[in-house]
């Protein structure tokens, strides 16, 4: 399991190298969950609520017996370190 998230880690870097935007690099991240999920449960985004009012993709979430509820856990977590930020769990697949 462990060499399967390392596989999927290398792989999502490789992807990212010489990206020249970040909008460039967001979408090679969805294009790589777009291959399917990595583990057993749907793999998901975590997201922020931005100041120009749209979700913008922070964190991929994969690997976890329950992806869903490994991100709302992360979410959780930045709640309690940034109180006034909105987060939310999404659906990668």
């Amino acid at each position: 399991m462990k060499s399967n998230r390392l596989i999927a880690v290398v792989a999502a870097l490789g992807l990212l190298a010489g990206c020249s935007s970040y909008e460039a690099q967001v979408g090679r991240l969805e294009t790589f969950a777009g291959f399917g999920q990595v583990g057993s449960s749907r793999d998901v985004w975590m997201e922020k609520f931005n100041f120009a009012g749209e979700w913008e993709k922070t964190a991929l979430i994969f690997g976890y017996a329950d992806d869903y509820e490994a991100c709302n856990n992360m979410v959780a977590a930045w709640k309690a370190q940034y109180p006034l930020d909105t987060y939310r769990c999404n659906t990668a697949d």
